[in-house]
């Protein structure tokens, strides 16, 4: 429904971002409405966001480390050295993801299969729904002391709607 209020043209990820960012917003102010905020329904919605968090900001710094990577091949290297090198990076990036949640309630370590590694498009489809998820919150608390209503009239002069 964001994308009905504010759509930015020619940016899929600030636009997919955005959305993302409102809808979790909305989610939240719900439970609150609803349920109030010592209720066990926005608690655990606080404790599921505090570790998808964690975990957006795990997987936007190893976006950025392979874009790091992949712009720092050498032409001359052979696809099978680019790939291995690409594979060993998010081997590291996915098992040291386990790391952030040991001390959750429900953590219980993975075991990780070679053949279960994402590959390429699943970090681009989470950048694009997610890399700029601090960007908006730090706006969104600092500039505008949690105004819903002052940050969207914001973003939509900024993006023209």
């Amino acid at each position: 429904m964001t994308h009905g209020t504010i759509f930015v043209k020619n940016d899929h990820e600030t636009s997919e971002n955005l959305a993302n960012f409102i809808g979790d917003y909305g989610a939240k102010r719900f439970l609150k409405y609803k349920y109030g905020v010592n209720s066990e329904n926005y608690k655990k919605y606080a404790q599921s966001r505090f570790l998808r968090d964690k975990l957006i900001r795990h997987l936007n710094r190893g976006t950025l480390q392979l874009d790091s990577l992949y712009r720092n091949f050498q032409a001359n290297s052979s696809s099978e050295y680019k790939d291995s090198l690409k594979y060993t990076l998010i081997e590291k990036i996915m098992r040291s993801k386990d790391t952030l949640f040991v001390n959750s309630p429900n953590f219980q370590k993975q075991p990780l299969k070679k053949e279960d590694l994402p590959n390429n498009a699943y970090f681009v489809s989470f950048k694009t729904y997610n890399s700029k998820q601090n960007e908006f919150e730090v706006l969104f608390k600092n500039k505008f002391g949690e105004n819903f209503e002052a940050f969207l009239q914001y973003m939509k002069v900024k993006y023209n709607q």
